[in-house]
């Protein structure tokens, strides 16, 4: 498990005047940590969030700025008495002291006449807020350490934020609908896999604002992935793998996960916390499989229609495709995605037609496959269940 503590890292351009607010944010590991609220103080819009990697940049902006003064930290910014410390200390052009260390009831503490003539950059993560004078900073880095694993408030009441997506990594609110008991299993969801055995699963967001269908469920296609969830809480950042299994179309949902992977993440403590997740294979994670990946048809499939999908596959499904055994230098035809259900393709009238076998490709989106040799009238019979090879 990584440290609980947060690096921050942060460049400044030199110069009067303009700054390029710009850097990262790490753990002590050098992981680069996403999901940091950063923020120039009393311009609403100079706001951002770290993202992939860590890194932030709010551009080049004019901030007040006393270039004679050069402050450094010194040491680590803690919890004490329930507040958040930090002390810097620097000295002026002339020598003399313009900085004394921070009291707890201060982030950091500087003089008021300081303080009136200089810009301030805030960063926040669940309930610790850091603040930094941006005017006093020299050109190069300045770091500032933050234990959140005394922190006084939970992480588990993170604001309500639309999702930032990447990829592999997107970041935003991790929640649980479901509650933290460890010994729910998937009932399959939207995903239309049916009751399962499957204890670590996840619903991931269909639309970004009301009706844009700009989430990661995009009609079914996130089905079956692998992810592998980090969130920041009071005791660190914990972790866990997912199957995608659901979808909700809640814009502030990020992921949502079940039973055993919400106690994972949130123990007893269940709420909307703040973190990231990254698709992954499910290979190397028989957590997330119930049995063999196996190609499955739909109920009430016949030769006159059949819709035909992939059970436990080793990550999402990007293609579904065939041919005829007996000409292998035939190019691949791809099965239609079905629009009577999600996370099912359509089989071709085409492939009844053959009179010998095909073979069935299955292409996932980390440009794996698996494939499988079937009569096509095996693809005309209800509820079957074929293993891949």
């Amino acid at each position: 498990m990584a440290s609980s503590r947060i690096v921050i890292g942060m460049a400044l351009a030199a110069g009067a005047a303009l700054a390029g607010l710009s850097g990262e944010v790490r753990l002590p590991d050098g992981q680069g940590l996403s999901g940091v609220s950063i923020a120039l103080r009393g311009r609403p819009e100079l706001t951002t969030t770290s993202g992939q990697a860590g890194r932030w940049s709010l551009g080049s902006v004019a901030v007040h700025r006393r270039p004679s003064d050069i402050f450094r930290p010194t040491r680590n910014l803690s919890w004490r008495d329930g507040r958040l410390e930090v002390v810097f200390q620097g000295r002026s052009a002339d020598g003399s002291l313009a900085l004394h260390p921070a009291h707890p009831a201060f982030v950091p503490n500087i003089s008021a006449r300081a303080h009136a003539a200089l810009d301030t950059l805030d960063f926040s993560l669940c309930a610790a807020k850091v603040s930094l004078p941006v005017g006093t900073l020299d050109s190069g880095s300045i770091v500032v350490v933050l234990d959140t694993a005394g922190a006084v408030r939970s992480c588990d009441a993170s604001v309500p934020t639309i999702p930032l997506l990447g990829f592999p990594t997107s970041w935003g609110n991790v929640t649980t609908y479901g509650g933290v008991d460890t010994s729910l299993t998937s009932s399959g969801g939207a995903c239309n896999y049916g009751a399962t055995k499957i204890r670590h699963y996840a619903a991931i967001q269909v639309n970004l604002l009301p009706g844009d269908a700009a989430g990661q469920w995009k009609d079914g296609r996130a089905c079956g992935q692998g992810a592998l969830v980090r969130a920041y809480t009071p005791q660190g950042v914990r972790e866990v793998h997912v199957r995608i299994m659901d979808k909700c179309p809640d814009p502030h949902c990020g992921i949502d996960l079940g039973g055993a992977p919400a106690a994972a993440i949130m123990g007893v403590q269940a709420g909307r916390y703040q973190g990231e997740w990254t698709f992954v294979s499910c290979k190397g994670h028989p957590e997330l499989f119930d049995g063999p990946t196996h190609l499955w048809t739909k109920e009430g499939t016949s030769t006159f229609w059949s819709l035909v999908q992939v059970r436990n596959p080793w990550t999402a499904v990007a293609a579904l495709s065939w041919r005829p055994v007996a000409t292998p230098d035939t190019p691949w035809s791809d099965m239609p995605w079905a629009t009577e259900a999600e996370n099912f393709f359509k089989v071709p009238s085409g492939l009844f037609a053959q009179t010998d076998s095909v073979e069935i490709l299955v292409r996932y989106v980390d440009s794996t496959s698996h494939g499988i040799r079937l009569a096509p009238l095996d693809l005309s019979r209800p509820q079957a269940s074929y293993p891949l090879e």
